[in-house]
This record gives C-alpha cells, sequence and structure tokens, in this order.
C-alpha cells in the first residue's frame, strides 16, 4: 500500500459488501470471489427474546445511595437515569 487516498475505489468496495449483503446467500455462489461472506452478517433471522422489562437496582459506592432504574421491554436503560445516579454525588 502506497498510502494514498482513493475514495473512489473506497466506495466501490463499500457498495460491493452492501450489494453482497442485499443478494443473501441464495446467489453466493454467482458472487464474484472478492466478496466473501460477512461473519457479522446474520445467517438465519431468529425471533426477538420476550418482555425483557423491569427494574435494575443500582448503588453508588461513593454514597451507598440506591437507585431504581426501569429497563425497557427491549432489555435498555436509558443514559439520563445514569446521569441522575453521578448528579446525586456532592463532594
Amino acid at each position: 500500500m502506497d498510502g494514498s487516498f482513493d475514495p473512489t475505489t473506497m466506495a466501490r468496495g463499500r457498495l460491493a459488501v452492501l450489494t453482497s449483503h442485499f443478494v443473501g446467500n441464495l446467489a453466493a455462489e454467482h458472487l464474484s470471489p472478492s466478496l466473501a461472506a460477512s461473519p457479522v452478517s446474520a445467517q438465519e433471522i431468529s425471533q426477538p427474546p420476550g418482555n425483557l422489562g423491569g427494574r435494575l437496582k443500582v448503588t453508588d459506592s461513593r454514597t451507598g445511595k440506591q437507585f431504581d432504574l426501569e429497563i425497557s421491554e427491549e432489555g435498555t436503560v436509558k443514559a439520563v437515569d445514569f446521569k441522575l445516579v453521578s448528579q446525586n454525588y456532592s463532594l
């Protein structure tokens, strides 16, 4: 590699990868050998898990104060909720 940057080559490479994702496994034998299957691509469609919602109890080790945070049905906690933990800490 000579260190030069060619945006056209980079764009063509990205388009080739995207195209291979859209084509899918059915036509994989007809693809160019340079378009290998990505190990991060979903090989099969899996069903999402059920409701992952609930509560998360967090204890601030600096103050010992406990916080009860809500977990969404998708299993996520809002970053703003964690911000509340840090805001309750005073020096």
